[in-house]
């Protein structure tokens, strides 16, 4: 969404704009086409002055309170954050970034009554070892959370980027759409054959994927022990990079539109395939 007035104020100039009339006219002035960017403000506490505006985005913010007063706003963006439970409060909001925040009081991936929220990252969430609660979420974001062990109710979620270096299982996910898959330990994909966008980066564990041969779109990065790609014949798309031990592209359809980054070198073997870009 894009917003005809943001208002940025950041920590060099907080004090002095703060305290000015320029800032209460601006407040004042807020709408439904304006968005709201604060960063290292500890001088703003109470929120509820930007209620009227669309997004509010606050960044190493600690003194805010009342964010219950922003429900009726469409994007609520918080990084490193301490929040209380007024955040459940918060029905209206459809983009909600929480990453880096503490909740006190109630685990913070317990969302479900959110249930307007469409886009959620929990990224950096010490804490967070649950995501069976996320009610109606299409669009997930999960980095840096080593306590998840489990993801096999996420299998609702349209769009899912997952950072997790402690998951090692993914069942439940074969219906995802577009999955960003980062964690090292995973050594079996072979449930996510229906994923249509799938994005692999540096794997060290995983060297069969001839099973995925529902993936459209596939996209591999840092991907060392993979080496045969040849019976994926239904892919649309294939972009590798730095992947040293794929030499054989040649079995794949014409149709494939073919990226290759860091490994053309190795490419010996490229049959009659005319649609390849080396990047």
């Amino acid at each position: 969404m894009a917003y005809k007035d943001v208002i940025i104020l950041n920590a060099d100039d907080s004090l002095k704009y703060y305290n000015k009339k320029e800032y209460r006219d601006d407040i004042n002035n807020l709408n439904r086409n304006t968005g709201v960017i604060f960063s290292n403000c500890d001088e703003i506490s109470d929120v509820s002055v930007l209620s009227e505006a669309c997004m509010v985005k606050l960044e190493w913010c600690p003194n805010i309170s009342n964010i219950s007063s922003l429900s009726n706003i469409y994007a609520l963006h918080l990084s490193d954050c301490e929040l209380g439970l007024d955040i459940h409060a918060l029905c209206n909001i459809e983009f909600l970034n929480l990453h880096f925040c503490r909740i006190f009081g109630k685990p913070i991936s317990d969302v479900s009554m959110l249930s307007n929220v469409r886009v959620l990252n929990l990224s950096h969430s010490d804490n967070l070892s649950d995501v069976s609660k996320l009610g109606n979420v299409e669009s997930l974001t999960l980095r840096d959370c080593s306590k998840i062990r489990d993801v096999s109710m996420l299998g609702n979620v349209k769009f899912l980027t997952l950072d997790c270096n402690n998951l090692i299982d993914l069942h439940g996910l074969n219906n995802i759409d577009h999955l960003e898959l980062h964690c090292h330990s995973i050594t079996d994909i072979s449930m996510l054959n229906n994923v249509n966008r799938l994005f692999l980066y540096d794997s060290l564990h995983i060297t069969d994927i001839s099973m995925l041969t529902g993936v459209k779109k596939l996209f591999l990065f840092n991907c060392s022990k993979i080496i045969d790609v040849s019976m994926l014949h239904n892919l649309d798309v294939l972009y590798i990079s730095n992947c040293k031990n794929i030499v054989d592209v040649s079995m794949l359809s014409n149709k494939c539109e073919i990226s290759l980054t860091g490994c053309n070198a190795k490419i010996t073997n490229i049959g009659s395939l005319t649609n390849i870009e080396y990047v």
